[in-house]
């Protein structure tokens, strides 16, 4: 499937992303790569991106796109992000559709890099300077606390929860689970 969404520099991106059907009397799946919507190469790259600016918003317009189309269980690939807004674009567009009420959600990762990292441990390599590492670590600890505070969930400690800029942590807040990429493909095949 295709869906037109908010990219990562707040342009629109034609997203591809796939839904298997249900097995079984089971719903349909989603499985979503986030670099499809928010990805650092739909930014031009690092010398393009604005790391400040970027966001994943477009990942949770696809979450409700597949959620539209009947999938009940939504797979999220956390990779490849030009975005450190701690999925907080992808929440915040998921929170206004009205949620994804009766789904599975899982995050899959690549890395156990915690929430509050993710800015010193990727924001090099999506354009961030000293100084922007510096505001985007702070933006996550204030992201980390709006989920603690909205959704009562504390996204700091979670390995995994630094993913796609704190992407894995925002899904979390959704309700996710945060699993590692490699365990989810092996359970499916």
């Amino acid at each position: 499937r295709h869906s037109v969404v908010t990219g990562p520099l707040g342009e629109p991106v034609t997203a591809a992303w796939r839904l298997r059907p249900g097995r079984d009397g089971a719903a349909p799946t989603a499985v979503i790569e986030a670099a499809q919507a928010a990805g650092l190469l739909l930014a031009g790259g690092a010398a393009r991106n604005d790391a400040v600016l970027a966001t994943t918003r477009g990942v949770g317009e696809l979450l409700v796109a597949a959620f539209q189309a009947g999938a009940r269980e939504l797979v999220v690939g956390c990779g490849g992000s030009a975005s450190t807004d701690g999925g907080a674009g992808a929440v915040d567009a998921v929170v206004e559709s009205g949620g994804l009420p009766d789904t599975r959600l899982l995050a899959a990762v690549d890395v156990e890099t915690r929430f509050i990292d993710a800015a010193r441990v990727f924001g090099p390599q999506k354009g961030a300077d000293a100084a922007a590492v510096l505001l985007l670590t702070q933006r996550l600890a204030d992201v980390a606390q709006r989920y603690l505070r909205e959704r009562h969930v504390d996204v700091r400690a979670l390995p995994g929860s630094g993913a796609a800029g704190g992407l894995g942590g925002g899904l979390a807040a959704l309700g996710a689970s945060i699993e590692s990429r490699f365990d989810i493909v092996a359970r499916t095949l």
